[in-house]
């Protein structure tokens, strides 16, 4: 580079600082994109837990209700399975 005239010089200078900031750049939005990545995944793991209990938590209900004689049509009997109902809803 030496040997180059100052106009080459000034040119592949210039070109460099332009790939460096360029470089930059790119890195920057790299890690950002990383780390909302990394966000995302986490996001999903909890998405994904929360999903399973939710599931097992419905198959149980699924499972008391199936369990669960007809609704009465007279009041006292209809009192005491409003009453279980509650129980059951506690738990």
């Amino acid at each position: 580079m030496a040997e180059s005239n100052p106009e080459e010089k000034k040119k592949v200078e210039d070109r460099l600082a332009s790939l460096t900031s360029q470089f930059k750049q790119l890195q920057e939005t790299s890690q950002r994109r990383m780390s909302r990545l990394e966000q995302a995944l986490q996001d999903t793991s909890t998405y994904e837990s929360e999903c399973d209990k939710f599931d097992a938590w419905l198959t149980e209900a699924e499972g008391q209700l199936k369990n669960m004689p007809p609704f009465a049509m007279l009041s006292q009997p209809l009192k005491t399975q409003k009453e279980e109902i509650e129980v059951n809803r506690a738990r």
